[in-house]
């Protein structure tokens, strides 16, 4: 059913058939965390892959559910479009780089459960390179680099989100915190 859910089928004819019970696996488009959570300890979901860190100590100490932390792949970043201004200026990207606090973000948003990204590549994948430090949090670096750059009095930009997504919201309002005294 588009924008609502996907069901598997058993595959009768797999050769260890008889170590999968289950008939089918429904997925369903729940973009809500609080409902996906209460649909979980209710019963009427069995899984919630996509629970927000700030939900996993409530869920713990739920009676009917357990949260699982497992090691993930997922990297958040920004790409900006930079083949026009403000951010094919080099500085411009720069200063915004070191005005992210990851650190920050990662107690805040993740509850400390994630690793502040060094680059794009997921840590452990092909490519990522581990000598690659994680760029400093230097506001006043910040500041200096825009003022060279071509936008020194800042700018304003739109940021798209996931609707319903909570971690997404609070990352969207940090980021706008923390670019707000370059102007940006």
């Amino acid at each position: 059913k588009n924008g609502v859910s996907v069901t598997l089928k058993k595959n009768t004819t797999y050769f260890d058939v008889k170590d999968f019970p289950m008939q089918n696996v429904e997925f369903l488009t729940i973009p809500s965390d609080n409902s996906r959570m209460l649909q979980v300890e209710g019963h009427q979901l069995d899984v919630d892959n996509y629970l927000p860190y700030n939900l996993i100590s409530q869920v713990n100490a739920s009676p009917s559910a357990i949260a699982q932390i497992s090691t993930s792949t997922e990297v958040h970043y920004l790409s900006p479009h930079d083949s026009s201004l403000p951010f094919s200026d080099v500085k411009v990207r720069q200063a915004i780089n070191l005005a992210i606090d990851r650190n920050a973000i990662n107690k805040a948003i993740y509850f400390g459960i994630a690793k502040p990204a060094a680059s794009f590549m997921p840590i452990g994948m092909l490519d990522w390179d581990p000598a690659i430090p994680v760029p400093p949090h230097d506001l006043a670096k910040a500041k200096s680099l825009l003022a060279q750059s071509s936008e020194p009095h800042g700018f304003t930009i739109n940021m798209e989100t996931r609707s319903g997504n909570l971690v997404d919201s609070q990352t969207a309002v940090l980021l706008k915190n923390e670019l707000a005294p370059l102007g940006i």
